[in-house]
């Protein structure tokens, strides 16, 4: 996402500014600092803000005040994250890995960016930026997926695959 934010800083797409949160456990000092100095080297440290990670109700307000979520997992098996900002209307832009490709089908309640790809990743946001018919219409469907994801849908499907897997 450092990456990602330095290509789109410097491509500027119709003049857009761009700054990127970073939302987590603020407790690995090591990891910060690689984080901060990668944003440096991209030129785009101005640009960046560490936030501690939040309670999960806390979320959907957070939500609120941004115009997009990225989500550019290395792994992810599952993600309520996704499923929390989609809920609340927030376009998201996530890996193609695991579960993500569940949740987020490209194009339609999403955007899906290559694994560990800055500049497909910039690509995504680009999309998303200039194109205001394209985000209304991923929040809209985004959170009419996201409303399908409930605990009663989780459980009949496992009980279903157990039922299928035990005859």
């Amino acid at each position: 996402a450092v990456e990602a934010l330095g290509r789109l800083r410097a491509e500027r797409p119709d003049n857009l500014d761009f700054e990127l949160s970073i939302l987590g456990s603020t407790q690995d000092e090591a990891y910060l600092g690689r984080l901060r100095q990668l944003a440096e080297e991209h030129g785009c440290l101005e640009q960046v803000r560490f936030l501690d990670q939040v309670p999960q109700d806390i979320l959907p307000y957070l939500f609120q005040e941004y115009d997009i979520l990225l989500f550019p997992s290395l792994y992810e098996p599952f993600s309520l994250t996704l499923i929390h900002a989609m809920a609340s209307g927030i376009p998201v832009v996530a890996s193609r890995v695991g579960g993500n490709t569940e949740i987020v089908s490209d194009g339609d309640t999403g955007l899906l960016s290559e694994r560990n790809d800055p500049t497909s990743l910039a690509s995504a946001v680009t999309r998303l930026a200039i194109d205001a018919t394209l985000r209304s219409g991923i929040s809209e469907r985004g959170m009419r997926v996201a409303s399908t994801f409930t605990l009663e849908r989780m459980l009949t499907g496992i009980s279903e695959y157990l039922t299928t897997a035990a005859s």
